[in-house]
């Protein structure tokens, strides 16, 4: 754990008065499985204390990215639950992807000196990406192979 007392502290309080100036709810946990996460119905970030500042800040930037896509109503099958998984893997990237360049203007305007870390940008985030939408329509070892091009 990277926790850094009373300075990750004060630095979650600056979190939470950005995420106020937005309209969105943030909580802070010690884990929750994935280091952040967006509840589109609930306007609600959750944020994984286990990591260090640099990380702890780009997770919750990329976070209100997707706060400020939802809120403005971008990517509307992708937020939208009752849409089909296959269409929610259709734009899922790139809604991911969008909510990273927002977020990384925002960071660079909040905290100008922290390096934005972008995700959804290796193989293995898009594979994850992938998996993670899949619908079971997939499964098969051949395909997965022809999609990472190992023939």
């Amino acid at each position: 754990m990277h926790y850094d007392g009373p300075r990750h502290e004060r630095l979650t309080r600056k979190l939470r008065r950005i995420a106020k100036l937005y309209g969105m709810k943030l909580r802070f946990k010690p884990s929750v499985g994935f280091e952040a996460e967006y509840w589109f119905g609930e306007q609600t970030a959750m944020v994984q204390l286990d990591n260090s500042s640099q990380e702890l800040i780009s997770n919750f930037f990329h976070e209100l990215g997707h706060h400020i896509d939802y809120t403005s109503g971008l990517f509307r099958t992708f937020y939208d639950s009752r849409s089909p998984l296959y269409v929610q893997r259709k734009i899922s990237l790139r809604a991911e992807r969008h909510a990273d360049l927002v977020g990384e203007r925002l960071c660079k305007q909040y905290f100008p000196k922290i390096k934005f870390r972008r995700s959804y940008r290796s193989p293995e985030d898009v594979q994850f990406n992938r998996d993670y939408y899949a619908d079971g329509r997939r499964t098969n070892p051949l395909t997965r192979t022809l999609m990472e091009g190992r023939v």
